[in-house]
């Protein structure tokens, strides 16, 4: 199985991957230039490549912590500066992950709440639709007595 990260570096599997999710978004806007490439398109898409490239940062912030561990005095100070600027890295990331992720929780709550508005109010509309027709059907029957009595 090939591994994501060699030497603190990302491997060639996920930079492709990277690369393939940037081409998806891109395409999308494309295709539809009055939407573009957000999460309002392609929400769950759009979710996973960011916590994708979080995972990686992780990996990433992970190696680094590792190749601090087993540094030699002489090149520990570079290793040590290389772990910080990955955990910023990965904090930046994280900070953009939750905003993005509690902004697509209230988008679908918002979106939940119209499809329910619309739902109530088809169901309103149908209700009062055969409510007319209940009362145009009984003043029919109601005609319909009057005739029979009278013919009798």
């Amino acid at each position: 199985m090939a591994t994501l990260f060699k030497h603190g570096q990302p491997s060639k599997v996920c930079k492709w991957v990277i690369a393939v999710l940037k081409m998806k978004l891109q395409t999308v806007g494309k295709k539809n230039p009055k939407r573009s490439p957000s999460h309002t398109f392609f929400p769950s898409f759009n979710v996973q490549a960011m916590l994708y490239g979080r995972t990686c940062k992780l990996v990433e912030f992970e190696n680094a912590t590792k190749s601090l561990e087993k540094a030699k005095p002489l090149k520990k100070e570079a290793a040590e500066e290389l772990k910080d600027k990955k955990e910023r890295e990965f904090n930046e990331i994280s900070e953009v992950a939750k905003k993005e992720i509690s902004k697509f929780q209230r988008q679908r709550v918002v979106e939940f709440q119209k499809a329910l508005i619309l739902y109530a109010e088809a169901k309103i509309k149908t209700a009062r639709d055969i409510s007319a027709l209940i009362a145009k059907d009984i003043s029919t029957l109601k005609q319909m007595e009057f005739s029979d009595s009278a013919s009798e």
